[in-house]
């Protein structure tokens, strides 16, 4: 792992009703309907990360308000989309 990279993260990227044009970053298997930043922010400060959520969309979802994270992370971004992903998915196996 390098120096921290600030990145930021929307919900939309674990979204398995939309398609990878419309924000999806993760395949199909890996993801949930209707994920929130809420979610996401409890996963990632179960990973250790200090995510910090915030009031805004993602530009090809303006009108949703869904919300964003933004996390400083010493790996690769996908590497990190993908372990939100698993975690994602196992959290609401358990619900």
């Amino acid at each position: 792992m390098g120096d921290l990279q600030p990145l930021v993260i929307y919900p939309e990227y674990f979204d398995s009703r939309l398609a990878r044009s419309a924000g999806r970053r993760l395949p199909v298997a890996e993801c949930v309907k209707s994920p929130t930043t809420e979610e996401l922010v409890a996963l990632a400060k179960g990973m250790g990360l200090a995510p910090k959520a915030e009031e805004a969309s993602h530009p090809g979802h303006w009108a949703s308000g869904g919300g964003r994270l933004r996390l400083a992370y010493g790996g690769a971004k996908a590497e990190l989309l993908h372990q939100l992903g698993a975690k994602l998915k196992a959290a609401r196996r358990t619900d």
